[in-house]
């Protein structure tokens, strides 16, 4: 079984993490490209948003990095990429 635990905003779900063999593997909803070692896999979702895949496999990859593309994940979800 494969579980995957979606978050979403008023607007719209903006990432989701789940349980892999590698760690913990997820993606979220950005409004620009993001390059960084930290995404596997960039696409594009909408015309507006690419979805950003990662995939964490030590707890030395929580940085501050990543704290700022969940804060701008979490905005996206609150619908700012459409002002």
């Amino acid at each position: 079984m494969r579980a995957q635990v979606g978050f979403r905003g008023p607007r719209r779900i903006f990432a989701a993490v789940r349980l892999t063999a590698k760690g913990l593997g997820g993606y979220l909803d950005l409004p620009g490209h993001v390059e960084s070692p930290l995404f596997t896999h960039v696409s594009p979702y909408t015309k507006r948003l690419l979805v950003h895949h990662f995939v964490l496999t030590s707890e030395e990859q929580f940085t501050e990095e990543l704290d700022g593309h969940l804060c701008e994940a979490y905005a996206v979800g609150q619908g700012a990429h459409l002002a």
